[in-house]
């Protein structure tokens, strides 16, 4: 990982990025929504990448940072970790949605720091193998 000027280590991957970028987004459990990807200020239903959105289930947070095909294989990466986390955290079967959506907020969360750590984890031994 490399470092700022005044030392500190910065993040660099953009699969560990998307993924911080998505759990801050919705770490305010007023800008989190449950059984859509993405809702508006009266409640109604919409796309994640709507821009009257203004909450976000965990895939419709990783679906609004890294929009666009460009980003595609970044977001693809994300969900992977994601999905492999949900695992972790609501036991084998699991699902991102069925955390969000049946686990609540602070499931959520685990799942995210969970996703951060194996992507950090998977970067890590991509660069050991160059």
């Amino acid at each position: 990982m490399p470092f700022d000027s005044f030392g500190f280590q910065v993040e660099s991957n953009p699969v560990v990025l998307a993924l911080m970028e998505a759990k801050a987004k919705i770490k305010d459990r007023r800008r989190w929504t449950t059984d859509t990807t993405g809702k508006t200020a009266d409640g109604a239903y919409v796309r994640a990448t709507n821009p009257a959105a203004v909450s976000w289930c965990a895939v419709g947070a990783v679906k609004v940072v890294r929009p666009g095909v460009a980003n595609l294989s970044v977001y693809d990466a994300a969900m992977k970790c994601l999905r492999r986390a949900a695992r972790k955290v609501g036991g084998a079967g699991a699902l991102p949605q069925g955390v969000n959506d049946g686990q609540g907020h602070s499931a959520t969360m685990r799942m995210f720091d969970v996703a951060i750590e194996m992507a950090r984890a998977t970067a890590q031994q991509d660069e050991m193998a160059l």
